[in-house]
């Protein structure tokens, strides 16, 4: 079955929310909004995760 994905996002839409880093229960969410090219650790901790 086909998987429809709605295109390709290439802006962050988080603003100046914060909401998933302060509510995390691990602290793995880092402060970093998402944007293409972005390394992972620039935005999460996997291990804390």
């Amino acid at each position: 079955m086909p998987l429809f994905t709605g295109g390709h996002i290439n802006d962050s839409k988080c603003g100046a929310c914060d909401l998933c880093v302060r509510h995390c229960p691990g602290k793995a969410v880092q402060g970093d909004n998402w944007r293409v090219g972005i390394d992972r650790d620039a935005l999460l901790d996997a291990f804390a995760c």
